[in-house]
């Protein structure tokens, strides 16, 4: 008798040993369910970031939180990502959408019928010299780019089809004619993208330097570049400049 008492309860152990154990293995099969979708949700909207509109990507925020391909980089780190070359933005933006411009301080100005930048004439980059009274402005920005104030100005020329782009920066300024309307698509790094349009001569694009007046021009060497800081890569042009805290319409 006392045997089989004994052997009845080992019985009864054993069964409510095997009861709490699968019990704990469906809470932990149950977890670890959990954490893989969770996971998976994760991974689905990190795929649904990189196959967002161009104006969802130039909005991309600063932060820690960069795909992990480029975690432990100079792009992990927000001091770094102020100081990215062109290239560097154009190869961040070829995988994961272009980077946001530098500055949160800028703003966009209602155009006024007088130029701000220029005296009576503008000379341009490439020595060509115009009346200013020709000239009347269509767009203008300015804010603060690395403590350093800047000036943003796109004239058109009267009864003609030049435009005129005119940056005031740090002590210095800069103009550059080009032969037809400016098509702004995106401010990232310390550059303004912006288009020619002009199907002709394939569309061409630049990238403006507001800090240190440099063009990127349109040319064999630079041109996959350009266009990979604007984040466009087929199809037409976006209505809505990309790239700042808030969305502004390409046209006032």
């Amino acid at each position: 008798m006392q045997k089989r008492i004994w052997g009845l309860t080992a019985s009864m152990l054993a069964l409510t040993c095997l009861t709490v154990t699968g019990c704990g293995s469906q809470i932990q099969s149950h977890f670890q369910s959990t954490t893989s979708n969770s996971s998976g949700q994760n991974k689905i909207a990190t795929q649904s970031g990189n196959t967002t509109s161009l104006k969802t990507k130039a909005h991309l925020k600063k932060s820690t939180s960069l795909p992990s391909n480029v975690m432990n980089s100079k792009y992990s780190d927000n001091n770094n990502m102020n100081t990215l070359s062109a290239t560097e933005l154009a190869n961040y933006a070829n995988t994961h959408g272009p980077m946001p411009f530098n500055s949160k301080n800028i703003h966009r100005s209602v155009p006024n019928q007088n130029l701000s930048i220029f005296g009576s004439y503008i000379v341009t980059k490439n020595n060509s010299k115009f009346n200013s009274n020709s000239f009347k402005m269509v767009d203008f920005w300015n804010g603060t780019l690395k403590e350093q104030v800047f000036a943003l100005e796109i004239a058109k020329q009267t009864g003609g089809s030049k435009y005129i782009v005119g940056l005031d920066y740090g002590k210095k300024s800069e103009a550059f004619v080009f032969p037809n309307r400016i098509w702004i698509t995106n401010f990232t790094g310390d550059y303004v993208v912006f288009y020619v349009p002009s199907p002709a001569q394939g569309n061409p694009v630049y990238a403006l330097n507001l800090y240190n007046g440099t063009l990127l021009p349109n040319q064999t060497v630079s041109s996959n570049m350009v266009k990979e800081m604007s984040g466009i890569r087929m199809g037409g042009y976006s209505l809505e400049i990309a790239g700042l805290s808030k969305s502004y319409p390409v046209f006032q």
